[in-house]
């Protein structure tokens, strides 16, 4: 699945939208029910913050059954998750568990010159590529997703007040599902940190089907952010396909960034990846 590099295209007019459904008060209110979504993270992520010795690659190297790094994914069968990346320390194996699973092992085989190690298990790969703050994973499987893993910030260091968030959303069919290559597109969203009301505006399109060509939207967010974690969900409001996703995610570089996965439906089908957003000055 191709990296996400478009700029971020909303018209004048979605963006002042903005306004328009945080003062409406069902996404806005803080105090709005979006536990279902939040329970993925509560019961498994663990993030690694950014103490100025942990990085990721230390985090993900080790022999430890229970270190690794936790990442917030859409999986492409329609659901949130959370994914735990360990590597061994001679780097020859990784493990990956979702939602706390007992761990899968993958075995290498082979390093590519972009710095991405594939590691193999029967038809399923596993891709990872390790910065200094940034892990890349790609999981190819009927499950599969593509993921990024960064360190959090921890909550007492996120800023206060509203901050605006402007970035891309991904997602895609299973390999099993062959409805359409991928759907994808803009978002714009602004976060009360002081009263956890976040809100915001969606671009995108989709190939709905092999017939029916590319399909534009534009849709609403909804939802709040609590502990460090935003949980909410993104629904078409015109277009020509309905879209359905959920959104969880978490905040990194001091508050600076937002990035989580995207889960759900686009036209009836069941989709899942990842979005990510930088700080705006709209």
């Amino acid at each position: 699945m191709p990296t996400l590099l478009k700029p971020l295209i909303i018209p004048a007019l979605m963006l002042l939208s903005l306004g328009a459904c945080g003062s409406s008060g069902s996404g806005g209110d803080a105090a709005a029910d979006f536990s279902d979504i939040r329970g993925v993270a509560q019961a498994n992520f663990a993030p690694v913050f950014d103490d100025g010795i942990a990085m990721i690659e230390a985090a993900a190297q080790t022999d430890d059954p229970d270190g690794g790094i936790d990442t917030i994914v859409g999986l492409q069968t329609g659901e949130l998750a959370v994914a735990n990346v360990r590597v061994s320390e001679d780097r020859d194996t990784a493990f990956l568990s979702i939602n706390g699973e007992a761990p899968i092992a993958y075995n290498f085989e082979s390093e590519s010159n972009r710095g991405f190690r594939t590691f193999i298990n029967g038809d399923e790969r596993l891709r990872l590529k390790f910065g200094t703050r940034r892990l890349d994973l790609l999981f190819t499987a009927d499950d599969g997703f593509n993921a990024q893993g960064f360190l959090s910030t921890p909550v007492e260091q996120l800023p206060t007040g509203a901050v605006a968030y402007g970035g891309q959303w991904f997602a895609a069919p299973s390999r099993t599902a062959a409805a359409f290559a991928s759907a994808r597109g803009s978002f714009a969203m602004e976060v009360d940190f002081d009263t956890g009301a976040t809100d915001g505006v969606f671009t995108g399109t989709a190939e709905a089907g092999p017939s029916t060509g590319i399909n534009g939207f534009f849709g609403v967010i909804e939802g709040n952010t609590e502990d460090g974690i935003f949980a909410g969900t993104a629904q078409s409001q015109s277009g020509s396909i309905p879209v359905n996703l959920d959104m969880l995610g978490t905040f990194t570089d001091n508050g600076s960034q937002i990035i989580g996965g995207v889960a759900g439906t686009v036209n009836s089908i069941p989709v899942g990846g990842t979005f990510s957003g930088s700080e705006t000055g709209f």
